[in-house]
């Protein structure tokens, strides 16, 4: 695909509140250049980014900070609610990290000290590890180079050439809504959660699991379901139908299974509390393939109930 002239990009992008014409021309010439690592400065720290990231790198360049109200407010919310303890919080593990801009919030914008950042695609984990490092929390964020599913070994990620945080494990080959099936891939290595977590952080508390890996989060469960339900962790996690279906994952045996582990969710923006009987509703919802929320998974008798 032709890159736009800048005249063209300037037409369609031209909105009441939208940045200036100096920043647009800036993010064009960065986007149309050579590849290169762009660093800004944001809510979320020292960020750098790739400058053909065309979703979460130009976020992040045109707004200076990425879900650090959503961090802060749904942090707050699990703690008034008492499914967190604030004053020992223990792990928040960051499933799908990307480039660590979730990673750093949680540790600026939350009760979190410690967290622990999972993610797949080499290109993504070296940003993750130079933003951790260059804004001096290797101490408190550990990144690590692994997809996390429902088995140990490794596996196919299919890589979007403009959205880098739509890379996803490759479940299907079919056409997709986004040409999913032309995407270049890569193996990495896989990990169940519970696998990872015996060897490396057996005595270790989790105190949130917040995830966002595009479709796949069935088979993460599936992967975590031990250490989810004996440490009573509260889950944050997108909720994508689209993404699900190419993962393979059927409506039924997602709703089975989030039932076997939680009892209740509630909706990121109106923080809706519903039964997990009812998750129909979002998946009528969110039918069509450009539409998700973020949800909040619980079980009511973990509330008050941390150790």
């Amino acid at each position: 695909m032709c890159p736009l002239t800048f005249g063209e990009y300037m037409r369609i992008s031209k909105k009441k509140d939208s940045p200036s014409t100096f920043r647009k021309l800036h993010w064009w010439l960065l986007h149309n250049g050579p590849t290169r690592h762009v660093m800004v400065e944001t809510k979320n720290g020292k960020i750098s980014f790739d400058s053909r990231d065309n979703c979460v790198g130009k976020h992040v360049f045109f707004k200076r900070e990425y879900d650090v109200d959503k961090v802060q407010q749904l942090s707050d919310f699990l703690v008034e609610s008492h499914y967190i303890d604030p004053h020992n919080p223990g792990l928040a593990l960051n499933v799908g990290a990307n480039i660590g801009l979730l990673a750093t919030a949680l540790k600026y914008f939350s009760v979190f000290d410690d967290i622990v950042a999972f993610e797949p695609v080499p290109s993504n984990y070296e940003l993750l590890k130079k933003n951790v490092l260059q804004n001096g929390l290797d101490d408190s964020i550990d990144c690590v180079n692994l997809a996390l599913s429902s088995a140990d070994g490794e596996v196919e990620m299919e890589l979007s050439e403009d959205n880098y945080g739509d890379h996803r494990v490759r479940r299907s080959d079919a056409d997709g809504k986004y040409g999913e099936s032309q995407r270049a891939t890569v193996t990495v290595t896989m990990n169940r959660l519970d696998t990872f977590m015996e060897k490396r952080y057996a005595s270790s508390k989790v105190g949130l699991v917040w995830m966002d890996i595009q479709g796949h989060e069935g088979d993460f469960f599936i992967g975590a379901k031990d250490i989810i339900l004996k440490g009573k962790v509260p889950t944050v996690t997108e909720f994508w139908p689209y993404g699900m279906a190419r993962s393979g994952m059927k409506q039924d045996a997602y709703s089975d299974l989030i039932s076997s582990m939680y009892t209740h969710f509630y909706k990121y923006g109106d923080m809706k509390r519903f039964s997990v009987d009812q998750l129909g509703i979002l998946f009528e919802e969110y039918a069509g393939p450009d539409v998700s929320t973020d949800i909040i998974l619980v079980n009511e008798n973990w509330a008050g109930n941390q150790t």
